[in-house]
């Protein structure tokens, strides 16, 4: 159980909501640093970013990027963002990690078929697909290890290896 105080990324949302002129600030209390690199801690709930509207998140996107002393901001969406596809034709880049499991590939390739279906092919087109070992996944339980698992370790490198751009596709 914690106790205190623990700001996570819809706490940032609040902020970015309220118009909030100091959420370069806000933002640098509020982050967390892991082996030298800063993040947001997740929703502790994810219900409270289902209300986050799509316009919303683009402001909140955009207000981010004038934090001048980032060039990149990592993201781990889901449905529950409202908007979700025109965030992901926002993005420069898309990497999807999923385990080597026939269940995984088939609900690959039902997003696959879906985005085609409503013509969101640019999607597709900037996405990577890293099909990861089992046990990986398996092993990266919390968000405080994911960085030093070996998922953490291979997506740092593959990222590195291809300039933070497409990896493969699938």
């Amino acid at each position: 159980m914690r106790t205190g105080f623990f700001a996570d990324i819809t706490d940032l949302l609040y902020f970015a909501r309220r118009k909030d002129n100091n959420l370069k600030f806000r933002f640098q209390s509020m982050k967390q640093t892991l082996s030298g690199v800063d993040y947001m801690a997740p929703a502790e709930d994810y219900m409270d970013l289902l209300l986050v509207t799509e316009n919303e998140w683009i402001s909140f996107f955009e207000k981010l990027s004038e934090i001048d002393e980032y060039s990149d901001f990592i993201l781990d969406l889901s449905e529950a963002c409202q908007g979700l596809y025109r965030l992901l034709e926002k993005s420069d880049y898309i990497y999807s990690m999923q385990a080597a499991t026939d269940t995984q590939r088939n609900s690959i390739n039902q997003y696959k078929r879906l985005l085609e279906k409503r013509e969101l092919s640019s999607i597709l087109e900037k996405t990577s697909w890293l099909e990861l070992p089992r046990e990986y996944f398996e092993r990266a339980v919390n968000m405080e290890r994911l960085y030093s698992t070996q998922i953490g370790e291979y997506m740092k490198g593959l990222m590195l290896e291809n300039g933070n751009r497409q990896i493969r596709k699938m």
